[in-house]
């Protein structure tokens, strides 16, 4: 029976042009993003544990990078400090984030000294600064997309894929479309594997469209008995989710967005299988960083 807990709170580049895009392993296929390796220290390859208590802590956070709209340099840099603090205070295993440009996620990548994928969205968007220092943006010559750091697991395997963009040309620099991202890895609590994505279509049925399709990808590329979560910025509040969503434990407590003046709706999630023991958090929503709140949860796969 699962029981739930509740808490308060060097650059490798790998290119698929034109096909799917994995990571560790090569394969023919549909017209799929293309994805960025950054990778991290050598890691001994983890033996499952032995104890049930082994515990997976799980972030997520749209750091809000290059959307000059929503949060200016000084918010973005301020997100990312943020995003370093937690991951390093809560031991994350993985890290997932939206809105990010290439340069951003090169930096977390070395601050955090950990090893990531990125997967593009867009091809070419301005307003993108690895920090708060405007003399160091690169306007329109960067990728921009969502990622996944894994300081708690060695990758085995990765792919990407286009979510539903009915009506857009992904093939088109200056276009953002809506992708997700998939890794595996091996871990202390055994096989385990991560999703990210950030959803969002011209309607909310387009939106929803975009989940379905990202739920059932993740649970087609997850073997039996890989134990996995999917995260991100859905634009969904809870009773818009499909109910396929129904099957997994949310490990977010709480409304996430906007913090500006204060959350008002829940739509960044982190999704773990109904498997073990899950501790959900709220989210931590400073006020001079990013549009969207810093969410976290721990997870058990192993607990009976």
């Amino acid at each position: 029976m699962k029981r739930t807990l509740t808490l308060s709170m060097t650059v490798l580049l790998t290119v698929a042009a034109g096909l799917v895009a994995t990571v560790g392993s090569a394969a023919a296929g549909p017209p799929a993003p293309r994805i960025i390796t950054v990778a991290g220290p050598e890691m001994p390859t983890p033996r499952a544990a032995v104890s049930s208590t082994v515990t997976a802590k799980i972030h997520h956070y749209n750091i809000c990078n290059a959307k000059r709209d929503a949060c200016t340099i000084e918010q973005a840099a301020v997100a990312q400090d943020v995003l370093v603090w937690l991951v390093k205070s809560d031991g994350a295993w993985f890290v997932s984030i939206n809105e990010s440009c290439i340069s951003s996620f090169r930096s977390l990548a070395n601050r955090l000294g950990a090893a990531g994928t990125f997967v593009v969205s867009r091809q070419k968007v301005t307003n993108c600064c690895p920090g708060a220092d405007p003399l160091k943006c690169r306007p329109g010559n960067q990728e921009f997309g969502n990622a996944l750091f894994h300081p708690g697991g060695v990758q085995q395997d990765g792919k990407a894929w286009f979510l539903p963009n009915p009506g857009k040309d992904c093939t088109d620099p200056e276009t953002e479309c809506r992708t997700m991202l998939c890794l595996k890895f091996n871990t202390f609590a055994g096989p385990m594997g991560q999703c990210a994505a950030h959803l969002g279509g011209r309607d909310e049925g387009e939106t929803i469209d975009q989940a379905i399709r990202y739920f059932s990808n993740a649970a087609d590329y997850m073997e039996a008995g890989r134990r996995y979560s999917i995260a991100g910025d859905f634009n969904l509040t809870p009773d818009k989710l499909p109910s396929l969503y129904d099957s997994m434990e949310n490990l977010v407590l709480g409304n996430t967005f906007p913090t500006r003046p204060a959350p008002n709706r829940q739509i960044d999630y982190i999704f773990v299988q109904d498997f073990g023991t899950t501790g959900s958090k709220a989210g931590y929503c400073p006020t001079n960083a990013s549009d969207h709140c810093y969410t976290s949860g721990d997870w058990r796969p192993l607990d009976s």
